[in-house]
């Protein structure tokens, strides 16, 4: 048998590289966990409430946004084409008298909150990883064309003498 068993995956980039996601994601989490009066919103009801679109640029709307981090989201399109957005551990909650998902606790919140910045600086560690690598291996190349420099010089002095 030649070669690998298993043929190697490359490792897909996350959507945590783009340093604005971080904010866009856990506006979103707020949002979608503490809001009174519904655990699904339209685009439209995501603007309003947070004055705006995503600033990050993978991610053009907030359905987009959601789209793309389905560790937290979950985007259902009805039969009129229209999308919503749910945070998936407000939408497991059951329902109470009123027929309604109750707001996540705030210390669920924070639980939220923080693995969203546990999945970035892990992303932001992995996207990095390779920087130390690189300083040395210049390093090397420097200390090597100075050694291949100094021995060339050393082996032909007479090119140095001046006429």
């Amino acid at each position: 048998m030649e070669g690998a068993m298993w043929p190697r995956r490359k490792q897909k980039p996350t959507s945590y590289a783009d340093p604005k996601r971080l904010a866009d994601v856990m506006a979103l989490i707020q949002v979608l966990a503490q809001a009174a009066y519904g655990t699904t919103r339209t685009e439209a009801g995501v603007i309003v409430e947070l004055q705006g679109k995503p600033t990050s640029k993978g991610a053009p709307t907030w359905i987009d946004l959601a789209q793309s981090h389905r560790e937290f989201f979950r985007v259902h399109t009805d039969n009129a084409g229209e999308a919503t957005m749910s945070l998936i551990s407000r939408r497991v909650l059951a329902r109470n008298e009123e027929g309604k998902r109750p707001a996540l606790s705030l210390e669920d919140t924070s639980k939220l909150l923080e693995l969203a910045i546990s999945l970035h600086d892990r992303e932001t560690a992995r996207r990095d990883r390779w920087k130390p690598w690189l300083i040395s291996l210049i390093a090397a190349s420097i200390l090597g064309l100075c050694g291949l420099i100094a021995a060339f010089v050393k082996a032909s002095p007479q090119i140095l003498k001046c006429p």
